[in-house]
Protein backbone atom coordinates (compact mmCIF):
# COMPACT_ATOMS: atom_id res chain seq x y z
CA UNK A 1 0.00 0.00 0.00
CA UNK A 2 2.98 2.10 0.76
CA UNK A 3 4.33 1.80 -2.41
CA UNK A 4 1.01 2.55 -4.29
CA UNK A 5 1.00 5.47 -2.29
CA UNK A 6 4.79 6.53 -3.41
CA UNK A 7 3.51 5.96 -6.73
CA UNK A 8 0.49 7.86 -6.91
CA UNK A 9 1.96 11.02 -5.15
CA UNK A 10 4.90 10.76 -7.79
CA UNK A 11 2.42 11.26 -10.60
CA UNK A 12 0.51 14.18 -9.33
CA UNK A 13 4.31 15.83 -9.03
CA UNK A 14 4.89 14.68 -12.55
CA UNK A 15 1.37 16.40 -13.59
CA UNK A 16 2.59 19.06 -11.76
CA UNK A 17 5.97 20.34 -13.26
CA UNK A 18 5.02 18.94 -17.07
CA UNK A 19 2.40 22.05 -17.17
CA UNK A 20 4.85 24.73 -15.88
CA UNK A 21 8.11 23.68 -18.08
CA UNK A 22 5.63 23.88 -21.12
CA UNK A 23 4.74 27.36 -20.47
CA UNK A 24 8.66 28.40 -20.15
CA UNK A 25 9.42 27.03 -23.72
CA UNK A 26 6.86 28.21 -25.20
CA UNK A 27 6.77 32.11 -23.57
CA UNK A 28 7.30 34.65 -26.20
CA UNK A 29 8.08 38.18 -26.19
CA UNK A 30 7.40 40.42 -29.31
CA UNK A 31 9.48 43.34 -31.01
CA UNK A 32 8.62 45.66 -33.51
CA UNK A 33 10.25 47.32 -35.91
CA UNK A 34 11.12 49.29 -39.47
CA UNK A 35 14.23 46.93 -41.42
CA UNK A 36 16.26 48.60 -44.21
CA UNK A 37 14.85 47.43 -47.59
CA UNK A 38 15.43 49.16 -50.69
CA UNK A 39 12.09 48.96 -52.41
CA UNK A 40 10.92 51.56 -49.52
CA UNK A 41 13.71 54.24 -50.08
CA UNK A 42 16.57 52.79 -47.16
CA UNK A 43 19.81 52.90 -48.24
CA UNK A 44 21.60 51.66 -45.14
CA UNK A 45 21.41 47.94 -45.74
CA UNK A 46 24.83 46.62 -44.15
CA UNK A 47 24.93 44.44 -41.25
CA UNK A 48 26.06 45.93 -38.36
CA UNK A 49 25.68 42.37 -35.84
CA UNK A 50 25.91 39.28 -38.63
CA UNK A 51 27.65 38.77 -41.84
CA UNK A 52 25.49 36.66 -43.98
CA UNK A 53 27.83 36.64 -46.67
CA UNK A 54 28.72 33.72 -49.33
CA UNK A 55 31.92 33.15 -47.42
CA UNK A 56 30.98 32.94 -43.21
CA UNK A 57 26.93 32.53 -41.69
CA UNK A 58 26.60 34.28 -38.31
CA UNK A 59 25.79 31.86 -35.87
CA UNK A 60 24.00 29.14 -37.56
CA UNK A 61 24.89 26.81 -40.33
CA UNK A 62 24.81 27.76 -44.25
CA UNK A 63 22.32 24.92 -44.88
CA UNK A 64 20.16 26.01 -41.75
CA UNK A 65 20.35 29.67 -43.62
CA UNK A 66 19.54 28.55 -47.12
CA UNK A 67 16.74 26.49 -46.16
CA UNK A 68 15.59 29.64 -43.66
CA UNK A 69 15.73 32.19 -46.18
CA UNK A 70 13.72 29.81 -49.01
CA UNK A 71 10.96 29.11 -46.23
CA UNK A 72 10.69 33.01 -45.36
CA UNK A 73 10.50 33.93 -49.24
CA UNK A 74 7.76 31.39 -50.00
CA UNK A 75 5.86 32.60 -46.75
CA UNK A 76 6.21 36.15 -48.28
CA UNK A 77 5.31 34.97 -51.75
CA UNK A 78 1.92 33.50 -50.28
CA UNK A 79 1.21 36.73 -48.36
CA UNK A 80 1.01 34.78 -45.13
CA UNK A 81 0.09 37.31 -42.56
CA UNK A 82 1.91 34.86 -39.42
CA UNK A 83 4.90 33.22 -40.27
CA UNK A 84 6.27 30.16 -38.00
CA UNK A 85 10.47 30.00 -38.05
CA UNK A 86 10.87 28.48 -35.04
CA UNK A 87 11.98 25.44 -36.18
CA UNK A 88 15.46 27.71 -37.98
CA UNK A 89 16.36 28.60 -34.31
CA UNK A 90 17.27 32.14 -35.92
CA UNK A 91 18.77 34.77 -33.24
CA UNK A 92 16.35 36.95 -32.10
CA UNK A 93 19.06 39.72 -32.05
CA UNK A 94 19.72 38.64 -35.76
CA UNK A 95 16.14 38.77 -37.29
CA UNK A 96 15.46 41.81 -39.08
CA UNK A 97 18.60 41.63 -40.34
CA UNK A 98 18.10 38.07 -41.92
CA UNK A 99 14.27 39.37 -43.59
CA UNK A 100 15.63 42.35 -44.66
CA UNK A 101 18.15 40.24 -46.75
CA UNK A 102 15.88 37.89 -47.75
CA UNK A 103 13.35 40.69 -49.35
CA UNK A 104 16.46 42.46 -50.95
CA UNK A 105 17.37 39.38 -52.05
CA UNK A 106 13.87 38.85 -53.85
CA UNK A 107 12.80 41.69 -55.94
CA UNK A 108 9.67 39.68 -56.54
CA UNK A 109 8.72 40.47 -53.04
CA UNK A 110 8.10 44.40 -54.12
CA UNK A 111 4.77 44.25 -51.88
CA UNK A 112 6.68 43.36 -48.30
CA UNK A 113 7.05 46.70 -46.43
CA UNK A 114 9.62 47.26 -43.92
CA UNK A 115 7.58 47.25 -41.60
CA UNK A 116 7.67 43.93 -39.37
CA UNK A 117 6.84 42.25 -35.76
CA UNK A 118 8.33 39.28 -34.52
CA UNK A 119 8.13 36.91 -31.82
CA UNK A 120 11.02 35.19 -29.50
CA UNK A 121 11.88 32.94 -27.09
CA UNK A 122 13.39 34.91 -23.91
CA UNK A 123 14.74 31.47 -22.56
CA UNK A 124 16.73 30.54 -25.68
CA UNK A 125 16.85 33.76 -27.82
CA UNK A 126 15.25 32.07 -30.72
CA UNK A 127 12.86 33.47 -32.96
CA UNK A 128 9.55 32.25 -32.42
CA UNK A 129 6.89 34.04 -35.61
CA UNK A 130 6.91 36.93 -37.52
CA UNK A 131 4.04 38.95 -39.07
CA UNK A 132 4.58 40.99 -41.63
CA UNK A 133 3.31 44.18 -43.54
CA UNK A 134 2.17 44.28 -47.20
CA UNK A 135 2.00 47.54 -49.19
CA UNK A 136 -0.86 46.06 -51.06
CA UNK A 137 -4.11 44.06 -50.84
CA UNK A 138 -4.03 40.52 -51.28
CA UNK A 139 -6.02 41.17 -54.90
CA UNK A 140 -3.93 43.84 -55.73
CA UNK A 141 -0.51 41.64 -55.03
CA UNK A 142 -2.37 39.01 -57.78
CA UNK A 143 -2.99 41.89 -60.02
CA UNK A 144 0.71 43.17 -59.95
CA UNK A 145 1.87 39.64 -60.14
CA UNK A 146 0.99 39.69 -63.46
CA UNK A 147 2.26 43.13 -64.60
CA UNK A 148 5.53 41.79 -63.22
CA UNK A 149 5.53 38.78 -64.95
CA UNK A 150 4.84 39.73 -68.34
CA UNK A 151 7.40 42.50 -67.58
CA UNK A 152 10.10 40.27 -66.91
CA UNK A 153 9.19 37.80 -70.08
CA UNK A 154 9.24 40.60 -72.57
CA UNK A 155 12.49 41.49 -71.17
CA UNK A 156 14.09 38.32 -71.34
CA UNK A 157 13.03 37.51 -74.48
CA UNK A 158 15.79 40.24 -75.49
CA UNK A 159 18.48 37.38 -74.97
CA UNK A 160 19.13 34.04 -76.34
CA UNK A 161 21.38 31.06 -75.92
CA UNK A 162 24.23 32.51 -78.68
CA UNK A 163 25.07 35.36 -76.16
CA UNK A 164 27.24 34.79 -73.19
CA UNK A 165 26.98 35.86 -70.44
CA UNK A 166 28.54 39.39 -70.53
CA UNK A 167 26.09 40.04 -73.71
CA UNK A 168 23.05 38.59 -71.91
CA UNK A 169 24.21 41.83 -69.02
CA UNK A 170 24.59 44.27 -72.11
CA UNK A 171 21.62 43.64 -73.65
CA UNK A 172 19.41 43.66 -70.40
CA UNK A 173 21.64 46.90 -69.08
CA UNK A 174 20.06 48.51 -72.53
CA UNK A 175 16.91 46.99 -72.48
CA UNK A 176 16.15 48.69 -68.92
CA UNK A 177 18.17 51.79 -70.04
CA UNK A 178 15.66 52.27 -73.27
CA UNK A 179 12.33 51.79 -71.25
CA UNK A 180 12.93 53.35 -67.95
CA UNK A 181 12.78 57.10 -66.66
CA UNK A 182 14.21 58.16 -63.64
CA UNK A 183 11.43 59.25 -61.93
CA UNK A 184 9.90 60.05 -58.07
CA UNK A 185 6.59 58.58 -57.85
CA UNK A 186 5.21 57.26 -54.72
CA UNK A 187 7.08 54.11 -53.26
CA UNK A 188 6.63 52.04 -56.51
CA UNK A 189 9.69 53.37 -58.05
CA UNK A 190 11.72 52.20 -55.76
CA UNK A 191 11.13 48.47 -56.62
CA UNK A 192 11.83 46.50 -59.83
CA UNK A 193 7.78 45.84 -59.73
CA UNK A 194 7.56 50.28 -60.77
CA UNK A 195 10.67 49.09 -63.72
CA UNK A 196 7.75 46.73 -65.01
CA UNK A 197 4.67 48.65 -64.26
CA UNK A 198 5.22 51.71 -66.16
CA UNK A 199 9.13 52.62 -66.41
CA UNK A 200 8.97 54.95 -63.53
CA UNK A 201 11.55 54.58 -60.91
CA UNK A 202 14.64 55.38 -58.99
CA UNK A 203 17.94 54.24 -58.50
CA UNK A 204 16.74 51.52 -56.24
CA UNK A 205 14.31 50.40 -58.61
CA UNK A 206 17.11 50.04 -61.73
CA UNK A 207 18.79 48.13 -58.93
CA UNK A 208 16.29 45.78 -58.30
CA UNK A 209 14.96 45.27 -61.99
CA UNK A 210 18.51 44.53 -63.05
CA UNK A 211 18.83 42.39 -60.13
CA UNK A 212 16.02 40.34 -60.66
CA UNK A 213 16.47 39.51 -64.12
CA UNK A 214 20.52 38.80 -64.58
CA UNK A 215 19.40 36.53 -61.61
CA UNK A 216 16.65 34.71 -63.69
CA UNK A 217 19.37 34.23 -66.85
CA UNK A 218 22.02 32.68 -63.85
CA UNK A 219 23.75 35.42 -64.02
CA UNK A 220 24.87 36.09 -59.72
CA UNK A 221 24.32 39.47 -58.63
CA UNK A 222 24.90 41.64 -55.51
CA UNK A 223 22.81 44.93 -54.81
CA UNK A 224 25.46 47.76 -53.51
CA UNK A 225 23.82 50.41 -51.47
CA UNK A 226 25.31 54.12 -49.94
CA UNK A 227 23.75 55.63 -47.27
CA UNK A 228 25.82 58.60 -47.88
CA UNK A 229 25.27 58.69 -51.12
CA UNK A 230 21.39 57.73 -50.96
CA UNK A 231 21.95 55.51 -53.87
CA UNK A 232 22.31 52.21 -55.40
CA UNK A 233 23.83 49.82 -57.90
CA UNK A 234 25.17 46.49 -58.67
CA UNK A 235 27.63 43.98 -58.81
CA UNK A 236 27.95 41.38 -61.20
CA UNK A 237 29.50 38.19 -61.58
CA UNK A 238 30.61 37.07 -65.02
CA UNK A 239 32.93 34.43 -65.60
CA UNK A 240 33.75 34.29 -61.60
CA UNK A 241 34.59 38.00 -61.29
CA UNK A 242 32.70 40.60 -59.76
CA UNK A 243 32.26 43.88 -61.41
CA UNK A 244 29.88 47.10 -60.94
CA UNK A 245 27.41 48.11 -62.83
CA UNK A 246 25.12 51.14 -62.40
CA UNK A 247 22.11 51.68 -64.59
CA UNK A 248 21.09 54.10 -63.25
CA UNK A 249 23.57 56.73 -64.08
CA UNK A 250 24.27 55.46 -67.64
CA UNK A 251 20.48 56.35 -68.40
CA UNK A 252 19.88 59.59 -69.91
CA UNK A 253 16.71 61.70 -69.65
CA UNK A 254 15.71 65.02 -70.71
CA UNK A 255 13.19 67.08 -69.19
CA UNK A 256 10.15 69.37 -70.54
CA UNK A 257 10.26 72.04 -67.60
CA UNK A 258 10.65 69.86 -64.36
CA UNK A 259 8.98 66.64 -66.21
CA UNK A 260 12.02 64.30 -66.72
CA UNK A 261 11.21 62.06 -70.28
CA UNK A 262 13.02 58.95 -71.21
CA UNK A 263 15.10 59.49 -74.17
CA UNK A 264 14.39 56.52 -76.46
CA UNK A 265 17.70 54.57 -77.60
CA UNK A 266 19.99 57.00 -75.88
CA UNK A 267 22.37 55.97 -73.00
CA UNK A 268 25.80 55.59 -71.54
CA UNK A 269 27.92 52.82 -71.16
CA UNK A 270 30.56 54.36 -68.74
CA UNK A 271 29.21 52.45 -65.46
CA UNK A 272 29.14 49.13 -66.88
CA UNK A 273 31.28 46.35 -65.49
CA UNK A 274 33.45 48.25 -64.05
CA UNK A 275 36.31 48.29 -61.20
CA UNK A 276 36.30 49.45 -57.83
CA UNK A 277 38.70 52.08 -58.20
CA UNK A 278 37.15 53.33 -61.72
CA UNK A 279 34.07 53.38 -59.76
CA UNK A 280 35.27 56.52 -57.38
CA UNK A 281 37.20 58.00 -59.84
CA UNK A 282 35.49 61.20 -61.66
CA UNK A 283 34.75 58.62 -64.59
CA UNK A 284 32.92 56.82 -62.41
CA UNK A 285 31.08 60.07 -60.84
CA UNK A 286 33.16 59.11 -57.41
CA UNK A 287 30.87 56.41 -55.87
CA UNK A 288 31.76 56.35 -52.30
CA UNK A 289 30.13 54.26 -49.45
CA UNK A 290 29.09 51.51 -50.75
CA UNK A 291 28.09 48.19 -48.80
CA UNK A 292 26.84 44.80 -49.87
CA UNK A 293 26.07 42.04 -47.98
CA UNK A 294 28.29 39.83 -49.84
CA UNK A 295 31.90 39.24 -49.66
CA UNK A 296 33.11 39.89 -53.07
CA UNK A 297 36.05 41.54 -54.25
CA UNK A 298 35.04 44.57 -57.11
CA UNK A 299 38.77 44.99 -58.46
CA UNK A 300 38.74 43.57 -61.63
CA UNK A 301 40.03 46.08 -64.11
CA UNK A 302 39.21 43.94 -67.68
CA UNK A 303 36.45 46.34 -68.96
CA UNK A 304 37.70 49.68 -67.23
CA UNK A 305 38.56 51.11 -70.67
CA UNK A 306 36.38 49.11 -73.18
CA UNK A 307 34.79 49.30 -76.41
CA UNK A 308 31.32 50.74 -75.32
CA UNK A 309 32.33 53.54 -73.15
CA UNK A 310 31.90 55.97 -75.89
CA UNK A 311 28.86 54.37 -77.52
CA UNK A 312 26.10 56.33 -76.21
CA UNK A 313 22.97 54.38 -78.06
CA UNK A 314 21.83 50.56 -78.11
CA UNK A 315 24.81 47.92 -78.84
CA UNK A 316 22.73 45.10 -80.39
CA UNK A 317 23.86 41.59 -79.97
CA UNK A 318 23.15 39.16 -82.41
CA UNK A 319 24.71 35.92 -83.34
CA UNK A 320 27.27 36.75 -80.95
CA UNK A 321 28.73 39.72 -82.51
CA UNK A 322 28.36 43.09 -80.84
CA UNK A 323 26.77 46.09 -83.93
CA UNK A 324 26.71 49.84 -82.54
CA UNK A 325 27.74 53.05 -83.82
CA UNK A 326 30.87 54.15 -83.91
CA UNK A 327 31.85 57.91 -84.09
CA UNK A 328 35.22 59.42 -86.52
CA UNK A 329 35.79 62.90 -87.50
CA UNK A 330 33.87 62.48 -90.63
CA UNK A 331 30.60 61.06 -89.34
CA UNK A 332 29.77 57.31 -87.36
CA UNK A 333 30.24 54.20 -88.88
CA UNK A 334 28.45 50.69 -87.90
CA UNK A 335 30.50 48.72 -86.71
CA UNK A 336 30.72 44.91 -86.16
CA UNK A 337 33.14 42.95 -83.24
CA UNK A 338 33.65 39.86 -82.43
CA UNK A 339 33.94 38.72 -78.68
CA UNK A 340 37.80 38.81 -79.12
CA UNK A 341 37.99 42.60 -79.89
CA UNK A 342 38.20 42.29 -83.83
CA UNK A 343 36.11 45.15 -85.28
CA UNK A 344 34.66 45.62 -89.07
CA UNK A 345 32.74 48.41 -90.64
CA UNK A 346 29.73 46.67 -91.19
CA UNK A 347 28.51 48.89 -93.90
CA UNK A 348 30.83 51.40 -95.51
CA UNK A 349 28.31 54.37 -95.04
CA UNK A 350 29.18 57.17 -92.95
CA UNK A 351 26.29 58.51 -90.84
CA UNK A 352 26.49 61.88 -90.03
CA UNK A 353 24.34 63.46 -86.84
CA UNK A 354 24.34 66.57 -84.88
CA UNK A 355 26.25 66.75 -81.29
CA UNK A 356 25.11 67.44 -77.97
CA UNK A 357 27.71 68.16 -75.15
CA UNK A 358 26.33 66.46 -72.14
CA UNK A 359 27.65 68.30 -68.28
CA UNK A 360 27.40 67.24 -64.93
CA UNK A 361 28.99 67.98 -61.80
CA UNK A 362 29.68 64.90 -59.81
CA UNK A 363 30.64 65.54 -55.96
CA UNK A 364 33.05 63.17 -54.30
CA UNK A 365 33.18 62.06 -50.88
CA UNK A 366 34.28 65.10 -49.62
CA UNK A 367 32.03 67.70 -51.04
CA UNK A 368 34.49 68.84 -53.81
CA UNK A 369 32.49 69.14 -57.12
CA UNK A 370 33.98 68.43 -60.41
CA UNK A 371 32.69 69.18 -63.86
CA UNK A 372 31.95 65.95 -66.03
CA UNK A 373 31.69 66.32 -69.94
CA UNK A 374 30.58 64.21 -72.61
CA UNK A 375 29.59 64.32 -76.22
CA UNK A 376 26.41 62.57 -77.28
CA UNK A 377 26.48 62.35 -81.26
CA UNK A 378 22.77 61.79 -81.78
CA UNK A 379 23.41 58.38 -83.66
CA UNK A 380 20.62 56.00 -82.51
CA UNK A 381 20.51 52.31 -83.23
CA UNK A 382 17.69 49.17 -83.73
CA UNK A 383 17.07 45.88 -84.87
CA UNK A 384 13.87 45.01 -86.60
CA UNK A 385 12.88 42.74 -89.16
CA UNK A 386 15.95 41.05 -89.94
CA UNK A 387 17.94 45.02 -90.07
CA UNK A 388 19.27 47.86 -88.41
CA UNK A 389 17.84 51.14 -87.96
CA UNK A 390 20.40 53.72 -88.13
CA UNK A 391 19.69 57.80 -87.43
CA UNK A 392 21.02 59.82 -90.42
CA UNK A 393 21.28 62.67 -91.81
CA UNK A 394 20.36 64.56 -88.67
CA UNK A 395 16.86 64.09 -88.93
CA UNK A 396 16.27 60.66 -91.10
CA UNK A 397 15.98 57.08 -90.56
CA UNK A 398 17.59 54.32 -92.61
CA UNK A 399 18.07 50.83 -92.66
CA UNK A 400 20.66 48.80 -93.35
CA UNK A 401 20.44 45.08 -94.75
CA UNK A 402 22.39 42.25 -93.75
CA UNK A 403 24.43 42.78 -96.55
CA UNK A 404 24.99 46.40 -95.71
CA UNK A 405 23.01 47.79 -98.16
CA UNK A 406 21.40 51.43 -97.02
CA UNK A 407 17.93 53.02 -97.30
CA UNK A 408 16.55 56.22 -96.03
CA UNK A 409 13.23 54.38 -94.93
CA UNK A 410 11.68 58.18 -93.78
CA UNK A 411 10.86 61.49 -94.99
CA UNK A 412 13.13 64.27 -92.67
CA UNK A 413 11.60 65.58 -89.59
CA UNK A 414 11.34 69.08 -88.79
CA UNK A 415 14.16 68.75 -86.41
CA UNK A 416 17.20 66.64 -85.67
CA UNK A 417 16.06 63.56 -84.46
CA UNK A 418 16.92 62.95 -80.69
CA UNK A 419 16.31 59.69 -79.94
CA UNK A 420 14.96 56.53 -81.65
CA UNK A 421 13.86 52.85 -80.97
CA UNK A 422 11.85 50.03 -81.45
CA UNK A 423 8.34 49.89 -79.60
CA UNK A 424 6.16 47.34 -80.39
CA UNK A 425 7.58 46.17 -83.89
CA UNK A 426 7.84 49.79 -85.26
CA UNK A 427 10.07 52.46 -85.14
CA UNK A 428 9.27 55.19 -82.93
CA UNK A 429 11.29 58.51 -82.74
CA UNK A 430 11.40 61.68 -80.89
CA UNK A 431 12.01 65.48 -82.25
CA UNK A 432 14.87 67.63 -80.58
CA UNK A 433 12.70 70.22 -79.91
CA UNK A 434 9.53 68.57 -78.73
CA UNK A 435 11.31 65.64 -76.85
CA UNK A 436 7.94 64.70 -75.38
CA UNK A 437 6.15 64.20 -78.85
CA UNK A 438 6.75 60.88 -80.30
CA UNK A 439 6.08 59.84 -84.44
CA UNK A 440 5.16 55.92 -84.62
CA UNK A 441 5.88 55.03 -88.25
CA UNK A 442 2.88 53.04 -87.99
CA UNK A 443 3.49 49.51 -90.52
CA UNK A 444 -0.54 49.58 -91.13
CA UNK A 445 -0.50 53.15 -91.94
CA UNK A 446 2.98 52.82 -94.19
CA UNK A 447 2.24 49.66 -96.15
CA UNK A 448 -1.09 52.09 -97.16
CA UNK A 449 0.34 54.72 -98.34
CA UNK A 450 3.57 52.59 -99.92
CA UNK A 451 0.74 50.69 -101.95
CA UNK A 452 -0.87 53.72 -103.20
CA UNK A 453 2.47 55.09 -104.77
CA UNK A 454 3.89 51.58 -106.01
CA UNK A 455 3.60 53.27 -109.45
CA UNK A 456 6.34 55.19 -108.80
CA UNK A 457 8.75 52.00 -108.55
CA UNK A 458 10.38 53.31 -105.60
CA UNK A 459 11.36 50.03 -103.11
CA UNK A 460 10.79 50.79 -99.41
CA UNK A 461 11.97 47.99 -96.98
CA UNK A 462 10.42 49.19 -93.87
CA UNK A 463 6.89 47.38 -95.22
CA UNK A 464 8.27 44.50 -96.14
CA UNK A 465 8.83 42.22 -93.32
CA UNK A 466 9.15 39.40 -94.70
CA UNK A 467 12.71 41.10 -96.40
CA UNK A 468 12.14 39.24 -99.94
CA UNK A 469 12.33 42.55 -101.51
CA UNK A 470 8.19 43.17 -102.48
CA UNK A 471 6.00 44.53 -100.65
CA UNK A 472 2.69 42.56 -101.18
CA UNK A 473 0.21 40.50 -99.21
CA UNK A 474 2.31 38.45 -97.49
CA UNK A 475 3.71 41.37 -95.76
CA UNK A 476 -0.35 42.61 -94.71
CA UNK A 477 -0.59 39.29 -93.16
CA UNK A 478 2.48 39.57 -90.93
CA UNK A 479 1.51 43.12 -90.11
CA UNK A 480 -1.42 42.16 -88.59
CA UNK A 481 0.65 39.07 -86.83
CA UNK A 482 2.82 41.29 -84.60
CA UNK A 483 -0.34 43.90 -84.21
CA UNK A 484 -2.31 40.48 -82.65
Amino acid sequence: MKNKRFICLLLVMTLLVLPVTSFAATFTKTKTTDVSLLQNGDFDIAYSDADYSRNGISSYAISNYASASEYLYNALKNVEDNIDVSAYNIPVEEFSDFFCKVVNDNPDLFFVSSSISYSYYPSTGATASVTPCYSMTADEISSANVIFNNGVQKALSCVDSSMTDLQKALVIHDYICDNAVYKENGYITHSAYGFFYNGEVVCAGYTLAYAYLLNQLGIDTAHISSNAMNHAWNAVCIDGKWYQCDVTWDDINASNGSEPINVLGNFEHVNFMKSNDYFASLNGSYHYGGTTYDSISLNNTDYDSYFWDKVMSKIIVKDGYYYYMQPVSSGSYLMKRDVNGNETRFSNSSFSAAKLTLTSEPTDSRGVSSTLMLDDYLYRLDYLDNRFYVTSGYSKVSSVSNNGRVQTITPSSTSYIRGMSVVDNEIVIQDYNSIDSIVVYDKYEYFSNYMSKINNNTYNNYPDIDNDGYVNAKDYALIKKQKA
